[in-house]
């Protein structure tokens, strides 16, 4: 009987939250079943970043609400702690900002978050456009995605104007922050700097997570608000104030926007409260903290009904399973192999991994918890892509999943290396001359083994080489047209980026669109690009304007050694259209 008092009293501690979760799941079932799809998709457009401002607004209140006890928390760090950390920091940066080329990675995905961060930034809708110019949006679709990252974009533009740099820089920056994230969690977890420069300075020199840092793809910046939540709850558990819980409950309702799968953030968290603090979780119920956690399920319903939906209407490019065990069989094997020693073109540090290993080791030796955390963490978003239909490295771009495995990784090796450090140290005595040879030898190697293959310039690109020579020769073309032109594109965003007139090549059969459009302007150009060489739109859209219209060659490229050409031709109001 004495067991079983416990947990009737968590239980009931517990009831309040329950009864809000059920409130918020009848909320969102009601909201999606009995709603008419057109209005839902209109609402989440227009209230997703609403809601979006509004918490990240809390989010930045409460950091500077919690400066004070932070500065406290870390100030036992030494000051050449703090040096070494600055040195690894510039490291960072300068691969990722002047080492890794600058290129989209994922095509054409990273254009359409850079044009819904536009929209977000200029209108206040979290959609993407189909038709517009200069003077705004005319037609605005909800994509599958949620608005967290096309937000973050759209901060981005608030600050340094709208551009494709714009999205680049950020991406940087933040993957940046990620390396002095990672450095944090180290100390906060082991209480030892050392930990922290080690992970810290892995993160910094992992070629995968470098060259993606040097894109506008949304997985650097979901991973560093993953960090972000981690931080912020290791922190909260340690100060245990209403403001510290209260900022780590508002960053986790930010984090999981980013991505539809972000929802495992949540999961992720209550690991890390369970493995450290099982207390916690009950403690959720005083009434300082019910409040915030009420808000984070607001804040977040939007968002569950975005992603709900998109279940429901979306493929997601796959016509069977998306998920399987079937997925997960074939895939583990290639995936643990890249973790071992990697794929030509995909490279990943073999000498990381056995620090990793090295580290796994002794915190299961020595801390418990912490190696329950991490390999908890790895392997959830290890085990979550593998069993994903498009979850196999090998599967050119499909890479960028595994950055999500890098952080509990880089901190394993952080704990590897601070052992073999402790070893030398029983032997040499000389403390920071071991750290600075341990740091020297670690980026030699990534300097020797790495360097080339992160420098390589984006035109040498196997990966997604056609449509990179297309985006970026038909970009650099678009904008340097007169403002007053349009280019019907099956990819609008890339040129309305660039602040040119542009609309789905669709609306080339609508006669009412084309004639407005004629009307409009003398200056209208079809894109026969890279989805013209691909069924069924090569056979119908794309056809369709050269049957329809009379059209002039403006500028061409032909790629994969002449086997596709890729043109921007001028069209004209022509008798094909008045004689029909």
């Amino acid at each position: 009987m004495k067991k079983i008092k416990p947990i009737k009293e968590n239980f009931i501690s517990l009831l309040p939250l329950i009864l809000i979760l059920n409130l918020f799941v009848i909320i969102i079932y009601y909201s999606i079943t009995y709603t008419e799809t057109k209005l839902l998709q209109e609402y989440l457009i227009r209230i997703e970043p609403i809601f979006l401002s509004i918490n990240f607004g809390l989010l930045i209140i409460f950091l500077i609400l919690n400066l004070k006890d932070l500065k406290k928390m870390f100030k036992p760090i030494k000051k050449t702690t703090w040096v070494f950390l600055l040195i690894i920091l510039f490291l960072g940066f300068y691969l990722r900002m002047y080492v890794a080329p600058r290129t989209h990675r994922v095509y054409f995905d990273e254009d359409i978050y850079l044009d819904m961060g536009k929209e977000i930034a200029t209108e206040g809708k979290g959609c993407l456009c189909n038709y517009g110019d200069q003077n705004g949006c005319k037609d605005c679709i909800l994509m599958k995605w949620p608005a967290g990252y096309p937000f973050t974009l759209a901060l981005s533009y608030l600050l340094t104007g709208i551009s494709e740099n714009s999205g680049y820089n950020l991406t940087v920056f933040l993957s940046t922050l990620s390396i002095l994230l990672v450095f944090l969690i180290g100390y906060l977890l082991s209480r030892e700097g050392k930990i922290g420069l080690y992970a810290a300075l892995l993160l910094a020199l992992v070629p995968m997570y470098i060259i993606w840092s040097n894109s506008t793809a949304a997985e650097p910046t979901f991973n560093f608000f993953i960090l972000l939540v981690v931080f912020s709850f290791l922190y909260a558990l340690k100060n245990n104030t209403w403001k510290a819980i209260t900022f780590a409950i508002i960053c986790l309702a930010f984090a999981p926007q980013i991505r539809t799968e972000g929802v495992t953030v949540i999961v992720l968290t209550l690991a890390i409260i369970f493995f450290l603090d099982k207390k916690f979780i009950f403690n959720l119920n005083q009434k300082n903290l019910i409040i915030p956690v009420i808000i984070m399920f607001i804040l977040l319903t939007p968002y569950l009904i975005h992603v709900y939906h998109a279940s429901k209407t979306e493929t997601w490019g796959e016509q069977g399973e998306r998920f399987s065990f079937e997925h997960l069989k074939n895939n583990v094997p290639i995936n643990l192999g890249f973790w071992i020693t990697g794929y030509p073109t995909i490279e990943h540090p073999t000498l990381f991994t056995i620090f990793a290993v090295i580290g796994l080791v002794y915190t299961v030796l020595k801390q418990k918890k912490i190696a329950l955390i991490l390999c908890f963490w790895f392997l959830m978003f290890f085990l979550l892509y593998s069993s994903f239909y498009a979850g196999n490295v090998k599967f050119g771009i499909d890479v960028r999943y595994a950055l999500n495995n890098y952080p509990p990784f880089v901190l394993l090796g952080g704990y590897g290396l601070f052992f073999i450090h402790q070893g030398l140290k029983k032997f040499l005595k000389k403390d920071l001359i071991i750290f600075f040879a341990l740091t020297v030898l670690t980026i030699a190697y990534f300097i020797y083994f790495f360097v080339p293959a992160i420098s390589l310039p984006a035109d040498k690109i196997v990966e997604a080489n056609q449509a990179r020579v297309y985006h970026d020769r038909f970009v650099e073309y678009a904008s340097k047209l007169d403002k007053n032109c349009y280019i019907l594109s099956h990819v609008p965003s890339m040129y309305l980026i660039e602040n040119v007139g542009s609309l789905q090549t669709w609306n080339g059969q609508n006669e009412k669109t084309m004639e407005s459009l004629f009307k409009k302007t003398d200056c209208v150009i079809f894109d026969d690009g890279f989805w013209c060489n691909i069924e069924p739109y090569k056979s119908s859209v794309c056809k369709h304007m050269f049957d329809r219209y009379n059209i002039t060659e403006l500028t061409s490229v032909a790629v994969d050694e002449g086997r596709h050409s890729y043109t921007l031709y001028k069209v004209s109001y022509s008798l094909k259209l008045i004689n029909s």
